[in-house]
């Protein structure tokens, strides 16, 4: 693989753009039911556009401790700030969603729920 391109456990993110102040990659979910880790990060902000196929994202509201998810389709976008735990969950082999956020910091990325242990639960809301 290239020097930007990542092996993951969900496929593989490729970083296209990384500048002092921002940076864009592209994260590829290879097959239906892959997931992420949930996992926050302290300083950095991100934004998620979903290129192709369907997502399931995850996400606790940190002030009330309730967790939420809610399906993402083509086009879908959300917004995740600092401090925000997110998951996202492959719905559709070979979905695909670009990534913008502040500054490139792999040490500022903490992981709490590995990927393994998310699963979809009756007490969650849908919104």
């Amino acid at each position: 693989m290239n020097d930007n391109v990542t092996k993951t456990e969900y496929g593989y993110e490729v970083l296209w753009a990384n500048t002092e102040h921002y940076s864009s990659k592209i994260l590829v979910f290879e097959h239906i039911g892959s997931k992420t880790n949930m996992s926050f990060t302290k300083n950095t902000t991100k934004s998620w556009f979903v290129n192709s196929g369907q997502l399931r994202i995850r996400w606790i509201d940190t002030e009330t401790g309730k967790l939420y998810e809610n399906d993402l389709n083509e086009g879908s976008v959300f917004h995740v700030p600092p401090l925000m735990p997110v998951s996202l969950e492959c719905l559709y082999a070979g979905s695909a969603i670009a990534e913008t956020a502040t500054k490139y910091d792999p040490k500022d990325v903490y992981h709490i729920i590995p990927a393994s242990n998310i699963e979809a639960d009756n007490e969650q809301s849908k919104v």
